[in-house]
């Protein structure tokens, strides 16, 4: 009989002890502050803009992250358990680092690409232009020739707005912008190649 009374307070205690290692349990702080500077310093690297979706996908792991934290906080103390919480978390940190090598990887490669179509859009508009001045202004092409130039100037006017965007390394406006300027431009040298042949 003494010794089931014995195994019983045993148990007792442990169970007891079990409690209180529960209710001393606190919520993964540093992690979760870890995360959020993580995934800040990603999108400062450029993610949202370079690395889009792996960088949602890195924000939709702390929101998860998030929510179990608040779900846990609203258990009985002796009952939270924030092992899934922290698991998820760590995920969050090693996604954020990995985007943020991605995207300034990427990001070089926008400037690197930008550039290049830089130097082509500048000789289509050399290009263009050189056309316009020595095409005919006869009575029939006046207006032709006029509405292309109109064209270049457009044109022209995005080769420096996406100047200004390389500047302000703004990659991906820059480059969207330098190959727009370098289809109109060819666009024009392509009409008055053909106004040329049709005169001809």
């Amino acid at each position: 009989m003494r010794n089931l009374i014995n195994g019983f307070a045993r148990s007792l205690i442990v169970g007891l002890g079990l409690i209180v290692l529960s209710a001393c349990q606190s919520p993964p702080e540093d992690k979760t502050n870890a995360a959020r500077e993580a995934l800040e310093r990603a999108r400062e690297a450029g993610a949202a803009e370079y690395s889009t979706e792996e960088f949602q996908e890195a924000q939709r792991k702390l929101e998860a992250a998030q929510a179990e934290l608040n779900q846990q906080e609203n258990e009985w103390s002796f009952s939270r358990d924030y092992a899934e919480a922290e698991r998820l978390l760590e995920e969050v940190l090693a996604s954020a680092e990995q985007v943020a090598e991605m995207a300034s990887t990427r990001k070089e490669q926008v400037r690197s690409d930008a550039e290049e179509v830089s130097t082509d859009a500048q000789q289509a508009i050399e290009a263009a232009r050189s056309a316009l001045e020595s095409a005919p202004r006869g009575k029939g092409s006046r207006a032709d020739v006029a509405t292309l130039e109109s064209d270049l100037e457009a044109a022209e006017s995005t080769f420096a707005e996406a100047q200004r965007e390389l500047r302000s390394e703004n990659f991906l406006a820059a480059l969207e912008k330098f190959r727009r300027a370098r289809d109109s431009a060819t666009q024009v040298s392509e009409h008055v190649e053909q106004a040329g042949g049709r005169r001809r």
